[in-house]
């Protein structure tokens, strides 16, 4: 690999910074997407994004690319960065201490101080308070805490929808 996204890929933290501009025809020439796309919302200003997925060799979960209206890479989200307690505790050491903690939205639940927020870095994670696995990613270009809020963030709960059936 070659590409704008490999440092995030290789699973490195200590390469983690914050990528730069890329738009998805960019990115095309140095990776393999899904075919298919989906709709997403976030953040507090409701920001609308076209959703692509890559395969991340080594997990059930693929990275999910969020596209804005002008085609250009905002995020990059993966959940459930690995089950391994010892190196989701090596990603957080490896981190430190997040600038900011939140209550994260993540699946059906509202976790108190789950999101840990490194804005310097380009970097969001949620952490399970129970056994600090980390249980959603997310990789953007360096930014401050107010744009993080209103463009990035994960601010909405799962719903589930009723059948007939049950």
């Amino acid at each position: 690999m070659t590409g704008a996204l490999d440092d995030y890929l290789t699973r490195d933290p200590a390469s983690w910074a914050g990528f730069g501009a890329s738009s998805e025809t960019e990115l095309a020439s140095s990776y393999v997407m899904k075919a298919g796309e989906a709709r997403a919302i976030r953040g507090e200003a409701r920001c609308r994004y076209r959703v692509r997925t890559l395969d991340r060799r080594g997990s059930d979960h693929p990275f999910s690319l969020f596209f804005d209206d002008d085609d250009r890479l905002v995020l990059l989200e993966t959940d459930y960065w690995s089950f391994e307690e010892e190196e989701c505790a090596g990603v957080l050491a490896a981190l430190g201490k997040p600038q900011q903690r939140l209550d994260a939205a993540f699946r059906m639940e509202m976790m108190p101080q789950a999101e840990w927020l490194y804005p310097s870095r380009g970097l969001a994670l949620c952490v399970m308070p129970e056994t600090n696995l980390i249980v959603r990613w997310t990789a953007f270009a360096v930014t401050t805490l107010e744009e993080y809020r209103r463009r990035i963030r994960a601010i909405a709960l799962a719903t589930e929808f009723e059948t007939e059936t049950g």
